[in-house]
């Protein structure tokens, strides 16, 4: 995996668990 494909990975997951939330 690249260095991109894993700061994509993180704000993907930040965006799921953001929504999650509210």
């Amino acid at each position: 995996m690249n260095m991109s494909q894993i700061k994509a990975y993180k704000i993907i997951s930040l965006v799921i668990t953001s929504k999650l939330d509210s």
